[in-house]
């Protein structure tokens, strides 16, 4: 009975096992080339991996066992796909063991090595070798407990001990360093000969290193674009970057820092764990978008922060030319507080021809060494000058004065003008009261400007016939003015037109010679001819004037007719004269006098006129 109640229970997990993926247990690829995982496999059996493994994406690789990486061998992680190591590890056969000690100026470093003395009964030798023999030592000193420093020089320094001596750290230094943090001393290995003659060497990695950077050969590359998750286990000597998420559980990466995490879907989770000697002054590196979570884990301590944040590097833009200001820069900017936190005011920084300037790599955040701070850069720009020909007048102020912009984190181009202030220009119509003008005449157009930005604009405006760059017969040819912020004024244009026919026009603003887009400061560049009380598009009609014609000819005729009444009044007084009976000068004086006497009657006085000369015929 208690068989066969067992036996449903088999059935069921025989079922269930027929569902689960079948996973391939091996030991690791050998065969120098390409390799690639296609299906989940794990790899449980110690050895050495020497192949060039991919992960292809829905697939998932294994690895529960220790691992020697040959040299040329490495591992990469697509996208979808997934490394899993634990209880395992991966270490590199030929990765970097040297270590480059540090000596800052300001005496805050501590270098130090630990030498394992004790495996020597009596008296023995300490050698300290550099990296390739390189005669590298000269200028750096060592110390131990508290006895004096020795002066160290060429590639290998010896210090003899004539009894038994426990473990102990040496420190090294470079006091003859003006501002050097490192000289170039690159200590490859610590060797402990003890009174045999027998040579204990110990790789200057193995030696607990302080203070120190790591020098060296790069390790197997180890790239991460999918996910992995790495528990109990070792990577050492290799080049870690990462693109995709990495989670760690009690993991420890050793000699392969800086761990370069980068990418908006860049993660490294360090819940505990360590991280210990890097080839920079920190332990991971992150650009501006990756996220990390550090959590328990231990990092190199010392002078060796974490992680850094690295910003890209930016161009600050505006669409402003830098040149055609005089003997300054159109447009000029001041840093503050970049790049560390420590940083102060940095030097005028001038726009370029194409509106640039650019600011290189910077270190954004901070997680510090032996703690759990954290320091964020919050930069500021500031506009030290911004001027263009709408006011180069040394009058007016620059545009953003004293205008402190967040420098941003997170981009490669930074658009600085939406950030500032400056005028926005607009030309909202250009109106004349009647449809008609004549020839020879001028109208009145009224032009109406808007500045809807900030600061002050001194602007000209000028007309033009439709749809070309030909100005039209308008004065003056040149209206400027002055607007402030939020400001709107009308100009009053007198135009003409010839010959008679029916043209439009338009107003524009003139906009600045520095302008590298001018939609950025003009929102509306103009304005083309509307009737008083509408805004639909129109034209006027010019006529040449008859009425106006004949008016001049009457007053030309008048004139003529004038002068030649006047002419034959005074040659018939001539002719008067010649034949001796015409009137004399008293007579005509006489009748001038008489003529602007005050009569009642105009009649009159022309008929006073007539009788005299008619009594002159008569004599």
């Amino acid at each position: 009975m208690s068989r066969n109640r067992m036996l449903p229970l088999i059935l069921a997990t025989l079922m269930l096992m027929g569902f689960a993926p079948l996973v391939s247990s091996a030991p690791a690829p050998m065969n120098g080339g390409p390799y690639a995982v296609t299906s989940d496999e794990t790899w449980d059996v110690d050895g050495q991996l020497n192949a060039q493994v991919v992960i292809e994406s829905g697939s998932t690789l294994t690895i529960e066992s220790n691992l020697t990486v040959a040299e040329g061998a490495s591992i990469t992680v697509n996208q979808g796909a997934t490394l899993r190591l634990e209880n395992g590890g991966l270490v590199a056969e030929g990765g970097p063991h040297g270590v480059r000690p540090q000596s800052p100026p300001d005496g805050s470093g501590d270098a130090s090595l630990l030498v394992h003395s004790g495996v020597s009964s009596g008296a023995f030798t300490v050698r300290i070798v550099t990296a390739d023999g390189s005669d590298d030592m000269d200028g750096w000193t060592v110390q131990w407990d508290e006895l004096p420093a020795q002066d160290m020089s060429g590639s290998v320094h010896e210090i003899n001990f004539s009894t038994p001596k426990s473990d102990f750290r040496i420190h090294f230094d470079f006091p003859l360093g003006t501002g050097s943090m490192n000289g170039n001393l690159m200590i490859d290995r610590i060797e402990v000969v003890d009174s045999n003659s027998a040579t204990h060497s110990v790789n200057a990695i193995d030696a607990e290193p302080m203070d120190c950077m790591l020098v060296g050969d790069d390790g197997f590359p180890l790239i991460i674009d999918g996910t992995a998750h790495i528990e109990n286990s070792m990577i050492r000597g290799a080049d870690v970057a990462i693109t995709g998420a990495v989670t760690t559980e009690s993991a420890t990466f050793m000699a392969s820092g800086p761990i370069r995490v980068t990418g908006d879907d860049a993660s490294l989770d360090m819940l505990n764990g360590a991280v210990t000697l890097s080839r920079v002054d920190h332990d991971v590196e992150l650009d501006a978008f990756a996220d990390i979570t550090w959590g328990a884990a231990q990092g190199t301590g010392g002078l060796i922060d974490r992680w850094e944040r690295i910003a890209p590097e930016m161009t600050i833009h505006i669409p402003v030319s830098g040149y055609g200001c005089g003997s300054l820069p159109c447009v000029r900017y001041v840093y503050h507080g970049l790049g560390g936190p420590n940083a102060g005011a940095s030097s005028i920084q001038a726009v370029n021809s194409d509106g640039n300037v650019t600011i290189g790599q910077r270190t954004i955040e901070i997680g510090w060494a032996d703690s759990t701070d954290v320091w964020t850069e919050s930069a500021t720009i500031e506009i030290e000058r911004f001027r263009t020909a709408w006011n180069m007048n040394s009058t007016m102020e620059d545009w953003s004065n004293a205008v402190f912009v967040p420098m941003p984190r997170d981009v490669t181009v930074f658009n600085i003008l939406e950030h500032l202030e400056y005028p926005i220009i607009s030309v909202d119509s250009t109106v004349v009261t009647s449809d008609e003008g004549t020839v020879g005449k001028s109208i009145p157009v009224h032009v109406t400007v808007t500045n809807s930005g900030s600061g002050n604009a001194g602007i000209a405006i000028s007309c033009y016939l439709p749809d070309s760059d030909n100005y039209a017969d308008a004065s003056p040819r040149y209206s400027s003015m002055l607007l402030g912020t939020g400001e709107t004024e009308t100009i009053v244009v007198n135009w003409s037109f010839a010959p008679a026919g029916s043209s439009g026009l338009e107003c524009r603003v003139h906009d600045a010679t520095q302008f590298l887009d001018i939609d950025a400061f003009i929102a509306k560049r103009g304005a083309g001819l509307t009737l008083e009380g509408s805004s639909d598009p129109m034209e006027v009609s010019w006529v040449d004037s008859d009425e106006e014609g004949f008016d001049a000819m009457l007053v030309l005729g008048s004139v003529i007719l004038t002068i030649i009444i006047c002419m034959g009044i005074v040659v018939r007084l001539a002719q008067q004269g010649a034949f001796g009976g015409g009137a004399n000068a008293a007579e005509i004086d006489e009748f001038l006098s008489e003529e602007y006497d005050e009569d009642e009657e105009g009649e009159e006085r022309v008929d006073r006129f007539a009788q005299m000369m008619e009594d002159d015929d008569e004599d």
